[in-house]
């Protein structure tokens, strides 16, 4: 797996720097399909880490919507991050900032349950 994540990578670079000199439209364009190839050879591990945390969260009685909501909130943030990635690499830093706030938003609305739920147990215990 890591031999096709790094080959995969550095060709990619490669390619990608080679065909920005000519056509930096281009070049943008074959960074996202690099981003999108290896974040399909990653799929296959994080699925894999995704279900061995499960278990763990399982083993030690943690709801389950406590466990789905972290995994979303760690989806939003990759994507997010690799998006606003994306759009510096293209010089428009305007737009990465706005992925970025909408990351932020998106997460805090994601969390919510979670802030409900810690709000609710300290009520208790008060």
């Amino acid at each position: 797996m890591i031999p096709r994540i790094v080959g995969a990578a550095v060709i990619g670079a490669l390619l990608v720097l080679t065909l920005k000199k000519n056509s930096p439209e281009q070049g943008f364009m074959l960074s996202i399909g690099v981003v999108c190839i290896l974040s399909f050879l990653s799929a296959a591990a994080i699925m894999g880490i995704m279900g061995y945390l499960r278990e763990l969260a399982e083993g030690i009685g943690l709801d389950s919507t406590v466990f789905d909501t972290l995994i979303r909130v760690l989806g939003i943030s990759i994507i997010m991050r690799i998006t606003g990635e994306l759009c510096r690499d293209a010089k428009e830093q305007g737009i990465a900032a706005a992925v970025d706030i909408g990351g932020t938003a998106l997460i805090v609305y994601t969390a919510l349950p979670l802030f409900g739920s810690v709000l609710e147990l300290v009520r208790g215990l008060l």
